[in-house]
């Protein structure tokens, strides 16, 4: 986005806005204790619905298209997903990985499991001071920004579209039953995003199409996540050549 993320540091979150769990309140409360020591410090809030409160140096979006969500996630120096439960799968995780975007999550199973290999930052469940702690710990840090952004980046080539639909789909039916584990299909192929290119876009059946569709909608992202191809490198599922 123009004049993003400037010379103050620049944060991002992507959902809906007026979804408790996806934690945007837990987010302000953080943005307003950073705010304190760093008085040029911006938050991009990009996701359907309204927040009465928003403090000063928060530019909301609203629904954005894919085109726009991808200038999104690489207008901030971090993204957050501040999550505080009910998550199957971080599809927004892989989507600002693809970006190259630094990022700062709840320490949720779900996030944990993309996370895992080093590619971004956790923080405790819920507690604006620790989401805070992090997000100041990457933003005073830029050689540990670039990492993460290398390291995401490499990640997020491990994994296929038309394999994380099932497996978010998987991971929600099993959540049901009262377990979060989350594994990748029995029989699925696992497909590399071809040389060069993240995350390209890889041949769906309607039943995947379907399937991805249903877990957008649970990420609370936009429903343009239905297209074949996304904007930020279709962010896709892991594979698993053991």
């Amino acid at each position: 986005m123009p004049g993003w993320p400037g010379d103050g540091g620049a944060l991002a979150f992507v959902g809906r806005v007026d979804e408790p769990r996806k934690g945007l309140d837990v987010l302000l409360a953080a943005f307003e204790r950073l705010r304190a020591d760093r008085k040029d410090l911006r938050l991009l809030v990009a996701g359907p619905g309204e927040h009465d409160d928003l403090p000063a140096g928060v530019t909301a979006l609203g629904l954005v298209s894919e085109a726009d969500k991808a200038r999104v996630y690489k207008s901030a120096d971090v993204f957050v997903a501040p999550n505080t439960g009910g998550e199957s799968f971080g599809i927004v995780l892989l989507e600002a990985m693809a970006a190259g975007t630094p990022i700062v999550a709840s320490d949720l199973d779900a996030f944990r499991r993309v996370l895992d290999d080093g590619a971004g930052q956790l923080a405790k469940v819920g507690d604006p001071a620790a989401l805070a702690e992090a997000c100041a710990a990457l933003l005073d840090t830029p050689e540990r920004r670039a990492a993460l952004s290398d390291r995401g980046r490499v990640l997020v080539r491990q994994y296929d579209w038309s394999i994380v639909a099932r497996m978010a789909s998987n991971s929600g039916r099993k959540a049901s039953r009262g377990t979060s584990r989350l594994e990748t299909p029995r029989g699925a192929p696992a497909r590399r995003a071809p040389s060069g290119v993240v995350g390209a876009p890889q041949a769906a059946s309607v039943d995947a199409a379907r399937t991805r569709r249903a877990a957008a909608r649970r990420e609370g992202i936009s429903e343009n996540n239905t297209r074949e191809r996304n904007s930020v490198g279709e962010p896709p599922a892991r594979r698993r050549d053991r």
